[in-house]
């Protein structure tokens, strides 16, 4: 499994910017390439959401990514070496492992701890189940690979079934579990008829018997890619998003897609160029209300923007001058501008209309629990969430090289303008 940083460094090269004239209109004009369907308003996110049976977008879209049942949360760190839980009773925190006498993570690879899991560093919650992708050895799988399950307190872990695919099929990216299907995603450089290319691709897999359809896939030449994935009811939304490095004039194509699982077809909402910015995520309010964004803006653009996909047109939903590391969440806009030291961290939070619902700085007191200091905080790997509490997962590396890592999640509350409370959640030594 690939376990990638890349949003943690193209987020230390962000320049200073203030955050302010929410709404501006901007003076890019991207252009549509296809006329999209025309959908009729419907049901939004929440009324077709099934907490029974649907993936949970608001955790876990990202990489690394995070669980949330009823009593706890549970985390993969990027490593993948451990399952962490944090009880939202007791406020008790550690490695998922019911062992008294076992020291856990104080080895990198503790064969003994049943916390031992070796996996892709992204958990699901579903149907009472922890689920997630993790190594084997069982001469099944070319990619060693397999689907694994276990119970919420550690107990009952079980494999489901090998991944028979080829290795730029696997589920490397992310992957969601929704209403009996594993969906899995990622891209991956290969090299076809000895040119190299990169490959995006969605399969899914189904739960009870392992068999996998390819519902996207993409190849060329282009430098980097990066696929967001959400869960609508019975569709599945793909957003692809691309650039050329030496055509910078032409700008990111950003494509929409959505599954309909029911007949398993593929059908394409929106496709158009000339998008600035890279790595372009999706929130999905209702059928007739996409919103979309790039994660990074280029150091010459002067404002960050937030578009919505409606009725057939695409327009500005929010503007803020300056570069910031964009996240779509539940009811929310985060806008992030994390510097080289605390006092230069920066956090806007909107809603969907723009309204501010918190501006200010990041405390990092919480991390004192763990020995960190604030000037050593990075920027976040992933940010989760929604209007009421943001997830932020920091990963500070040591100079001790990849085994010097500790990784953590803070949780914001958020209420009248301000953060009401944090708390740290799970934390990994490795």
């Amino acid at each position: 499994m690939k376990h990638s940083f890349l949003i943690l460094a193209v987020l230390l090269l962000l320049p200073l910017a203030a955050c302010k004239d929410i709404g501006q209109e901007t003076a890019q004009t991207p252009v549509p390439t296809s006329t999209p369907a025309p959908y009729e308003p419907g049901l939004t996110y929440h009324e077709v959401y099934d907490p029974d049976a649907d993936f949970d977008n608001r955790l876990g879209r990202g990489h690394p990514g995070f669980a949330e049942s009823e009593d706890a949360y549970y985390y993969i760190s990027s490593l993948g070496n451990y399952i962490y839980y944090y009880d939202k009773l007791s406020g008790e925190r550690g490695v998922l492992c019911g062992k008294p006498e076992c020291v856990h993570d104080e080895l990198e690879l503790n064969e003994d701890c049943s916390g031992l899991v070796r996996a892709g560093a992204v958990i699901n919650y579903y149907e009472g189940k922890l689920y997630y992708v993790g190594y084997s050895n069982f001469g099944d799988s070319e990619i060693r690979h397999s689907l694994y399950r276990e119970n919420p307190d550690g107990t009952g872990r079980e494999r489901l079934f090998p991944f028979t695919c080829d290795s730029q099929h696997a589920p490397g990216g992310g992957i969601a579990i929704h209403r009996g299907k594993l969906y899995g995603w990622g891209n991956s450089y290969i090299v076809d008829s000895a040119v190299p290319k990169n490959d995006a691709n969605c399969s899914c897999w189904d739960l009870e018997t392992g068999e996998q359809t390819l519902i996207y896939e993409r190849s060329d030449e282009v430098s980097d890619t990066r696929l967001s994935v959400f869960a609508f009811g019975k569709y599945i939304y793909i957003c692809d998003s691309y650039f050329y490095p030496d055509d910078p004039d032409r700008g990111t194509t950003v494509t929409i897609m959505r599954w309909n699982t029911e007949v398993e077809t593929l059908e394409t909402v929106y496709s158009g160029e000339g998008y600035s910015g890279r790595y372009y995520s999706i929130w999905v309010e209702a059928e007739s209300r996409i919103f979309f964004a790039p994660t990074i803006e280029p150091d010459r653009i002067e404002s960050s923007r937030v578009y919505l996909l409606s009725d057939g047109e695409v327009s500005t939903a929010v503007t803020v001058d300056g570069n910031h590391a964009m996240f779509l969440l539940d009811g929310a806009f985060a806008f992030l501008h994390i510097g080289k030291y605390a006092e230069q961290q920066h956090a806007l939070i909107t809603d969907y209309d723009g309204n501010v619902l918190y501006e200010g700085s990041l405390s990092f007191d919480v991390l004192s629990e763990i020995q960190i200091s604030p000037e050593n905080v990075p920027p976040p790997s992933a940010v989760y969430g929604s209007s009421d509490a943001i997830y932020i997962v920091f990963t500070i590396r040591n100079s001790g090289g990849a085994s010097g890592i500790c990784e953590c999640i803070v949780r914001y509350d958020l209420g009248d303008g301000k953060i009401v409370d944090s708390k740290l959640l799970c934390v990994s030594k490795w």
